[in-house]
């Protein structure tokens, strides 16, 4: 008997693969019904016969959620492929949940809850968070929120107020962070222009340090700021480029906005910095220093005041460094070509200045190049 169970099944398969997906329902349907539940055949016609109707669907609905919950339990045929391996089922569910608008369930039939550090996505952030407080969850959705990596529901707001900080949704961020006040690691003050920036917590003991909390709080402090009088403005504008920059892909802070990208190709030449701008949006946006620029700037244009323009002139010399580095330009003798436009006008229009000789007790680290 069980012969003609899988002449049945192999009929079905044959059906299936050639997109007679109804016929192939009719003759799955049959097999399963005559093949002793709980055996290895069953088992196989069942997960065949689902693979046949999810090719049927134009969406995912609660009870192929259920059926599907039923099949993760019970079959043993069924076999989670590890991440990044194909995986039929997750990515044709993936499918029918996005043409649905179901973005966590999109998500999550693609990537682990953790997948979220690599990129993080407030859309896909905020979507999974909410599925994860439905109080009444099916089988499938709690197979979907496994994930031994992510313990606690703090761990998933404070990956939501990341994303958010990434994004430059400062409101949103504090609203998230609200939540989980004392949550997470602190960092070294961003706001502040630091000479030396290698070993901080060493170099500068004293630092005041920040929660993410609190960093959104600043950010929106400093932001009402730079609508008042021109030195409180300048000033502002000196502490949000600062945050910018150091919060960065090129800065000691760069865990502010994210998790991974810095660590993994730091040590990398600047084609493969080129390189990683190219992958998502979320990159570029990372590696971008035009909103860092852009403060240190209005600097110049709100204040005469010699110390915070020299601060600001050196910290716009660290992008001149960086965007070198970026650009790797070379003349027409085959040498790099380095600007230091920057660093020349710091060191010829702002020796006289108290930053100036802080600047010359810390070694001067620029005359690396």
């Amino acid at each position: 008997a069980s012969d003609v169970y899988k002449r049945q099944m192999m009929d079905g398969y044959l059906e299936y693969l050639t997109h007679d997906h109804r016929i192939a329902q009719t003759i799955f349907s049959k097999a399963k019904k005559e093949a002793k539940k709980g055996t290895v055949l069953y088992d196989q016609i069942e997960l065949f016969e689902f693979a046949n109707l999810l090719s049927l669907m134009n969406t995912m609905d609660e009870k192929m959620e259920i059926q599907m919950g039923k099949i993760i339990k019970s079959n043993k045929a069924f076999v989670k492929q590890w991440m990044g391996d194909p995986d039929f089922f997750m990515e044709k569910m993936a499918s029918l949940y996005a043409q649905k608008g179901d973005v966590a369930k999109a998500y999550l039939c693609n990537y682990e809850i953790y997948g979220l550090k690599f990129y993080p996505n407030s859309k896909d952030a905020k979507a999974v968070l909410a599925l994860y407080d439905k109080r009444e969850k099916n089988d499938f959705e709690k197979y979907l929120l496994d994930d031994k990596k992510i313990k606690t529901r703090e761990e998933l707001v404070y990956i939501l107020g990341t994303s958010y900080l990434g994004e430059d949704q400062i409101e949103e961020a504090i609203e998230t962070f609200a939540a989980i006040p004392s949550f997470g690691e602190k960092f070294i003050d961003p706001f502040q222009v630091y000479i030396f920036e290698y070993n901080m917590k060493k170099k500068y003991p004293n630092a005041k340090e920040f929660s993410k909390y609190e960093i959104a709080q600043k950010i929106a402090a400093l932001k009402n700021e730079i609508t008042l009088n021109s030195t409180t403005s300048a000033e502002a504008h000196l502490a949000l480029g600062s945050y910018e920059f150091h919060s960065s892909y090129f800065g000691f802070g760069w865990q502010i906005k994210d998790y991974y990208h810095s660590y993994i190709s730091w040590h990398q030449s600047p084609d493969s910095y080129r390189q990683l701008g190219k992958w998502t949006k979320g990159d570029k946006a990372f590696m971008n220093l035009s909103g860092a620029r852009k403060h240190f700037k209005k600097v110049f244009e709100l204040t005469d005041d010699k110390e915070l323009r020299a601060k600001a002139t050196l910290m716009l010399s660290q992008l001149e460094k960086i965007n070198n580095q970026l650009k790797n330009v070379k003349d027409s003798n085959g040498k790099k070509h380095k600007s230091k436009h920057y660093l020349t006008k710091f060191e010829n229009d702002y020796f006289e200045t108290k930053f100036y000789e802080e600047y010359l007790k810390e070694c001067a680290p620029y005359n690396e190049y």
